[in-house]
């Protein structure tokens, strides 16, 4: 008695760097991941001689905002730029917790519908 063997292809290796670009799969299994989580910001302040100071927001290593102070310390309000692969979001906001908030939660978003394919720390909601 003999066995035949059928080639076969080797299995599949999902790429779970960039699981939103792997198959149809890992991109429906990516977002649902992404529904019960949030991502968690880290904020450098800028500050520049010549410019008003400027906080640079970022989801791990990628940088995915700005929020730009704008006006003098008595009455001052904030440009938020969210940057995306389809293009930046520009808002304004009339505190630095507003404009924290206004970014976050656009970005947050963005990254929950799959806009941003790198990944970054998450915490649990």
């Amino acid at each position: 008695m003999t066995v035949s063997s059928t080639p076969t292809s080797p299995p599949k290796r999902h790429d779970t760097k960039g699981p939103l670009t792997c198959c149809p799969r890992c991109h429906k299994a990516e977002l649902l991941g992404r529904a019960m989580r949030r991502p968690v910001f880290r904020y450098d302040k800028v500050d520049a001689a010549e410019r008003p100071s400027f906080y640079d927001m970022f989801h791990g290593d990628q940088h995915v905002g700005t929020l730009t102070r704008r006006g003098s310390s008595g009455s001052s309000t904030y440009d938020v730029r969210v940057m995306s692969d389809t293009g930046d979001v520009e808002l304004m906001a009339g505190s630095l917790r507003d404009a924290r908030a206004l970014a976050e939660e656009t970005y947050t978003a963005q990254w929950r519908e799959g806009a941003y394919t790198a990944r970054g720390p998450v915490r649990e909601l």
